[in-house]
């Protein structure tokens, strides 16, 4: 039997209470997604996410940045290598 709307809200309240007292975000790792709790909270009255508890968990948003900052930096440096191939490419087949 599935959940109510209303229970899983009443499920999660002490996690959006938590989320606030802390400053932390909503993260649901197989979904990728990201709220702060005023996000979620609006996308519950549009019945959108209402997920249980175990679907989950309280992250600091920092580390999305900081996740985010370290694939850019992974990215620029693999244009980097290859740019660096292509030159060498081009300086022996002359």
């Amino acid at each position: 039997m599935y959940d109510t709307k209303e229970h899983v809200l009443a499920e999660l309240a002490p996690l959006f209470a938590e989320a606030r007292a802390k400053g932390l975000w909503f993260h649901s790792s197989y979904a990728g997604a990201w709220f702060s709790p005023d996000d979620l909270d609006a996308a519950h009255k549009a019945g959108q996410f209402v997920w249980g508890a175990t679907n989950w968990e309280l992250r600091d948003p920092q580390e999305f940045i900081d996740e985010e900052m370290a694939e850019m930096a992974e990215i620029a440096q693999g244009i980097r290598d290859f740019e660096a191939r292509m030159k060498k490419w081009k300086e022996t087949a002359k």
